[in-house]
């Protein structure tokens, strides 16, 4: 009897391992089944949306606006990390390791490193250029040009690459051209922990922490914009109109009169992108230039709200986990490390869709291409 109870038990616990073992793995294939199909799916979306921003942006004259430099340079980020970097993510979670050499390894991985720490700049570059806006109205319209958008972004981008590259090459180099790495992944962190923790922070957290407390500040400027509206006195041919004040005092340039000055002054505080109109605008000039602009200031701090809010939901859990691995030793947790790769894929296909709904000139411009119209 004893010996029956004893072999019963036996069973019941080789059962039960069994059955455990079982699920561990029906459950490790769903998920790479789900993670693989999900990868291949952001795969195609994100070069589909973002191509189009890259397409309008191109071929529509009227786009190539110093702002809108920012939004494609947002949009060309994440068709390169895309390119760079999804394939080898389909590569791990369909095969669950990395079956090719470590050179190929390390032009993956360092090249993730760069174009994600620079789409997180890329984003931030879109902030400051609306704290500018709203703090330096009329100094942001007359040195603001395309030429110095293009400036910014590309030292943004040597800063970018002078920060991420050396510790993505030398983490990589530990390994050795010729060794097998099956699972592919930088590990500086592993011998050099306070170049990994600066690396983290400058290359990733402070950009995505100033992008969310920037906005409050700049909701706070359009707060006094846009509710301190004096009139301003035009020149005697002109009936006055209803202006946009600016905050605070700025220095006029030389060879403008005053009169036609404050209507410049008035108009750029809300339109960066346009013109300002010269002596003889005539008022419904002035009236039309004046309501397009508020509609373009407004769809750009619009996207940049989209923007918040978008970094706060899909880029949260990326920085947390990799803020438990800098911190805790050999942290390891599948499921925390699927939801935030999830919620970062999603956010590169969903932030050109959202730059299509806060931007009406864009949305028209992508209609009209995917119709193929003309540019209006």
């Amino acid at each position: 009897m004893a010996n029956s109870t004893t072999s019963n038990a036996w069973s019941n616990a080789w059962f039960n391992a069994s059955a455990s073992q079982n699920f561990t793995e029906i459950h490790t294939d769903l998920t790479s089944a789900i993670t693989t199909w999900f990868t291949i799916f952001t795969l195609i979306a994100t070069l589909i949306t973002n191509g189009l921003i890259v397409a309008v942006y191109a071929t529509r004259q009227h786009l190539r606006t110093p702002f809108n430099a920012y939004i494609v340079n947002i949009a060309a980020t994440e068709i390169l990390l895309a390119l760079a970097a999804m394939p080898g993510k389909l590569v791990l979670s369909f095969t669950g390791y990395w079956p090719y050499s470590a050179l190929l390894c390390s032009a993956f991985t360092v090249s993730q490193q760069i174009f994600s720490s620079g789409l997180r700049y890329a984003h931030f570059l879109v902030t400051v250029n609306r704290v500018w806006a709203v703090t330096y109205p009329l100094r942001y319209r007359t040195v603001h040009t395309k030429r110095v958008a293009s400036r910014i972004i590309a030292v943004t981008w040597v800063f970018i690459v002078g920060l991420n590259a050396p510790p993505s090459v030398l983490g990589r180099w530990s390994k050795g051209s010729n060794s097998v790495d099956r699972e592919c992944h930088n590990d500086y962190r592993g011998y050099l922990i306070e170049l990994a923790l600066a690396t983290e922070i400058v290359g990733f957290d402070i950009p995505v922490v100033m992008i969310v407390l920037c906005y409050p500040f700049v909701l706070y400027k359009l707060h006094q914009i846009r509710w301190k509206r004096p009139n301003t006195v035009l020149p005697h041919h002109h009936h006055p109109l209803p202006m946009v004040s600016v905050i605070g005092a700025e220095m006029l340039p030389l060879g403008m009169r005053r009169s036609s000055t404050k209507i410049c002054v008035n108009i750029a505080a809300v339109q960066e992108d346009g013109t300002c109109p010269g002596q003889a605008a005539t008022t419904s000039t002035i009236a039309n230039q004046q309501g397009g602009s508020r509609q373009i200031s407004r769809s750009h701090d619009r996207v940049l709200g989209y923007f918040v809010v978008g970094v706060i939901v899909c880029w949260t859990p990326n920085l947390l986990f990799y803020m438990l691995v800098n911190i805790i030793a050999n942290y390891k947790n599948p499921t925390f490390h699927v939801v935030q790769t999830f919620m970062l894929f999603t956010y590169s296909w969903v932030n050109p869709v959202l730059c299509y709904v806060a931007m009406r000139q864009l949305r028209r411009s992508v209609n009209d291409l995917l119709c193929g119209r003309r540019g209006r």
